[in-house]
């Protein structure tokens, strides 16, 4: 009896050792794939550079009667602009809607020559209307402005008082052309609140773009030094650039364009284009501008003008010459 008793006891004590031993042999033996658990990893949480890539839209008002500065990119005179001439501004310096630049320094401003009086005898100057209209925010969201504008010409003093009854005669002088010179300072207005869609990203979109491949070319100027007198009427003789095509055929040129004035690149939209084109002995082209057309767009003293030709083909080349104008822009 207490022999049995003596195993039980064993036995008893045994028992759970085992019992843990098989468990644990039974967890280490490898399972079955249709019975093994199915684990569903955790979504990884996006890296800084990932949230910031992500854009965020915003609009902004750029609100009525809101003013910035402009720049008249090119030279009006009364004798040589036309009503309804469409005219080049320039945004002088980025506009601002709270931190955001709604409108980028250097963007085109788009304006209209409107009318010229001309000077009379007597004294009196003559005078030019012109004015501001559009432009095109960061978002290519077209701006209207308005801006009308008067540019007197100068009064000739120690006038006869008899002159305003009609007294005058032909020894008596005129007074100056109404003129504005290029690079003059001018404000506009936004005519009505425009809405405009910005991305606000943390970093520069990339382009995909690809750049045209420009040729070089030798562009020659004949004349190298010009005067002008905005104040007067001056005599304007066209302007000749000689094109040396080198080894393209000439014939195969089918325009040309004044593309840039040293560091301003023209307005695509309205090309200043060589109005004929004449091959010579030696296989350059004369190319003859309008004399206008492009000193309008030049300063006093030397510039760099760069030409652009296209021919039939689609290739594009370029190259430059420099001038130098006398300019005399009194009132």
């Amino acid at each position: 009896m207490k022999n049995l008793f003596s195993l039980f006891l064993i036995a008893t004590l045994c028992f759970p050792v085992l019992s843990a031993q098989q468990t644990e042999e039974t967890e280490l033996q490898p399972k079955d794939a249709d019975d093994a658990p199915i684990v569903i990893p955790e979504a990884a949480e996006p890296s800084p550079q990932e949230e910031a890539a992500e854009p965020t839209t915003i609009k902004i008002t750029l609100p009525v009667d809101m003013t910035f500065d402009v720049e008249l990119m090119e030279h009006l005179n009364a004798k040589y602009n036309a009503p309804d001439q469409r005219i080049q501004f320039r945004v002088a310096k980025d506009v601002l809607v709270g931190d955001h630049v709604a409108i980028s320094k250097g963007t085109y401003v788009t304006g209209r020559f409107i009318s010229a009086k001309t000077n009379k005898r007597g004294g009196k100057g003559g005078s030019i209307d012109f004015q501001v209209e559009e432009t095109r925010a960061v978002d290519g969201t077209v701006v209207p402005l308005e801006g009308l504008i008067r540019e007197l010409g100068k009064q000739k003093s120690g006038t006869a008082a008899g002159i305003m009854f009609g007294v005058g005669g032909s020894g008596f002088k005129k007074g100056g052309q109404g003129f504005a010179q290029k690079g003059a300072p001018y404000q506009a207005t936004v005519h009505n609140d425009t809405v405009i869609t910005l991305e606000d990203k943390a970093q520069e979109a990339e382009s995909d773009e690809e750049g045209e491949e420009i040729a070089e070319a030798d562009f020659e100027c004949a004349e190298k030094e010009i005067y002008l007198n905005l104040g007067k009427e001056t005599p304007l003789s066209p302007m000749i650039v000689t094109l040396k095509p080198g080894d393209r055929n000439p014939e195969t040129i089918k325009r040309t364009v004044l593309y840039q004035v040293n560091d301003y690149i023209l307005d695509p939209s309205r090309p200043v284009l060589a109005k004929g084109q004449e091959e010579q002995e030696d296989g350059s082209l004369a190319l003859q501008f309008d004399g206008w057309d492009v000193l309008r767009f030049l300063p006093n003293g030397p510039s760099t003008l760069v030409f652009r030709s296209e021919a039939t083909g689609g290739e594009i080349f370029q190259g430059s010459d420099s001038v130098t104008l006398d300019l005399k822009a009194k009132k």
